[in-house]
């Protein structure tokens, strides 16, 4: 969540937020057992977090 929104804040766009971190976190979460399911809403749900954070 952090870096998607340290990212977000950065780069100021929620779809090129949540291909770099979706691409880096995905083999991750896979690696740590998490569902697949779960992994798609973290980083679904975090990546618009930074259009938030001016």
């Amino acid at each position: 969540m952090g870096a998607s929104a340290v990212f977000g804040s950065i780069a100021g766009s929620a779809t090129a937020t949540l291909t770099c971190i979706g691409s880096i976190m995905t083999p991750q979460l896979r690696k740590a057992n998490y569902p697949e399911g779960l992994s798609a809403a973290l980083i679904t749900n975090a990546a618009p977090l930074g259009l938030l954070i001016p």
